[in-house]
């Protein structure tokens, strides 16, 4: 994907390709959950991390949900959030 998301639901819904990158602005807050819905591949791991330096970016559930990022029947995914 070329531009960037403006809310976690449309990230959810979109269709990943192994290998692809989802990419959270440092100091960036997101209101909702992410659950991605797409598995990377072995060797090509889909991951999700923050960009740029600075504070983390913060997901908030908002406490509808159990899970702010929730994976569930999806396997290679890599969440790197230091």
């Amino acid at each position: 994907m070329s531009k960037p998301w403006k809310t976690l639901e449309k990230a959810t819904g979109s269709e990943l390709e192994a290998g692809d990158r989802m990419l959270f602005k440092t100091g960036s807050v997101w209101q909702g959950h992410l659950a991605p819905q797409s598995s990377g591949a072995e060797g090509t791991p889909n991951v999700i991390r923050r960009h740029g330096r600075g504070a983390r970016p913060r997901i908030d559930a908002g406490g509808q949900v159990d899970d702010a990022i929730r994976l569930y029947n999806v396997q290679f995914i890599e969440v790197i959030w230091r």
